[in-house]
């Protein structure tokens, strides 16, 4: 899949990217960037696989040990490659490929001579259809909701770059900013994931309500502390992408908007990870699909050509949030969902 995707991204990346109207000024290095990283996906998608394996057995450590390791050799290489060799942008891609390669080949090594729970073996590895429409059947409906709200952000930052390279830049420069605050949310929704599953395995059901709450108290306090440190610090973490006085205007409206809304946004995970863990990821993903692509894109539709501003694009993203929290938080208090897991 890993292979397939990046071919059909390289093949497809130049007309998707005046699909969504990337300024001229920075449509090559954007291209070269991409042409680069999507070749690595591969590597990407089996850190991810071998992650899913030790977190599923209650092992964090280690994939936090090589995502340490890959952000170190990621950071040192960005270094060298834009510094010392004088690369540019396509410095700062081949040092992700090359830091994500080294992490995934270092992780599947440690599979290949770990424990016999889950040793690898390349003379014993084939398709075992049974296990195989378990894991499709279990993972397709997360894969299909990532998906179509991948392709709804997309949409989301076409709008974005019809103000310009500066509303790119800023807004690009703050998501970077946010895949670090929404983090410990999708953290605690996969550790949340785990635990379900664990304990419904086990024939304990009421002790998944006594972790679910357990769950939402450290996620909405974790997102909160998060939003307050942003709102201090955020400004000053944005000018290490740029000085640029529209750059960080951008950055700083993005900020405003998005931040007060993290504790909505984690809710959401944290109620679609126990659903997730309890077999009910279809449920989560029509929620899903339904409010951070539907509502989102509608919002766009139906505001945009009226309020021609970047803070009407912005607002589809708490909007969708706040809408999914309140379906989630319903359809998890209805309770059928556990009795028939």
């Amino acid at each position: 899949l890993g292979g397939v995707i990046a071919a059909g991204g390289l093949l497809a990346l130049e007309p998707l990217m005046r699909l969504l109207g990337t300024p001229e000024n920075v449509f090559a290095d954007s291209q070269l960037y991409l042409n680069v990283y999507i070749g690595g996906l591969t590597f990407l998608f089996l850190y991810n696989i071998c992650t899913g394996v030790f977190t599923a057995l209650g092992d964090s450590r280690t994939p936090l040990f090589f995502l340490i390791l890959s952000s170190l050799i990621n950071v040192a290489l960005d270094y060298g490659f834009v510094v010392w060799f004088h690369m540019g942008i396509a410095g700062v891609a081949w040092a992700t490929l090359i830091a994500q390669g080294i992490s995934a080949v270092l992780i599947w090594a440690l599979m290949m001579k770990g424990n016999a729970l889950y040793r690898l073996r390349f003379s014993q590895l084939k398709i075992h259809g049974h296990i195989l429409g378990e894991v499709v059947r279990v993972g397709l409906p997360s894969g299909i909701q990532n998906a179509i709200v991948s392709f709804s952000n997309l949409i989301v930052q076409s709008n974005i770059n019809a103000f310009g390279s500066a509303a790119m830049a800023g807004c690009g420069a703050y998501t970077k900013i946010d895949g670090f605050a929404i983090l410990p949310a999708m953290s605690y929704s996969m550790a949340i994931t785990t635990f379900t599953g664990q304990n419904l395995g086990a024939g304990k059901p009421q002790r998944v309500r006594q972790g679910m709450r357990a769950c939402l108290i450290l996620t909405v306090c974790t997102s909160l502390l998060i939003s307050a440190l942003l709102f201090l610090f955020g400004d000053a973490a944005l000018r290490i992408f740029s000085n640029d006085p529209q750059v960080l205007f951008y950055g700083h409206t993005m900020l405003t908007l998005l931040a007060p809304g993290y504790f909505l946004l984690a809710i959401s995970h944290a109620v679609s990870g126990v659903l997730r863990g309890a077999n009910r990821a279809a449920s989560a993903m029509v929620i899903i699909i339904a409010c951070w692509c539907g509502l989102r894109m509608a919002w766009i539709m139906l505001t945009v050509p009226l309020f021609h501003s970047i803070e009407t694009v912005l607002l589809g993203w708490p909007l969708s949030w706040l809408v999914s929290t309140v379906i989630f938080i319903l359809y998890y208090r209805r309770g059928s969902w556990l009795q028939e897991s």
